[in-house]
């Protein structure tokens, strides 16, 4: 990988975008990749794009998009909350390796009580 997100800051509501780059093409008809948060274990699988076909798992079930470039990708989670924002977010793209230097920073709008 050539970068990573790191921390990606978002207000509650907003879509965070973790995208990665790499020096290599990526090509989507060969392209098996997977993305989990907090550790590498098939209850944390968010998505899983193996060789053309996307699959949303889990807490991304219907709501998150594959982001997809010549020499990036990465994942969409649309209308975030505090209950999809995580200290780690892994990606593991066939050939590439596994990195694990993204997280997301939600901020909140606090009301006042009356």
């Amino acid at each position: 990988f050539e970068s990573s997100p790191g921390l990606v800051k978002v207000h509650e509501g907003e879509d965070a975008d973790l995208i990665w780059t790499t020096t290599e093409d990526i090509t989507p008809a060969d392209l098996y990749l997977e993305f989990y948060h907090t550790v590498v274990v098939s209850y944390n699988v968010l998505l899983e794009a193996m060789f053309g076909s996307i699959f949303t798992i889990n807490e991304c079930h219907n709501r998150c998009v594959l982001l997809i470039g010549t020499h990036e990708t990465g994942i969409r989670i649309p209308s975030i909350t505090t209950a999809d924002a995580r200290s780690k977010y892994i990606i593991f793209l066939l050939g590439a390796g596994q990195n694990e230097d993204a997280a997301i920073y939600l901020y909140r709008e606090l009301h006042p009580l009356l």
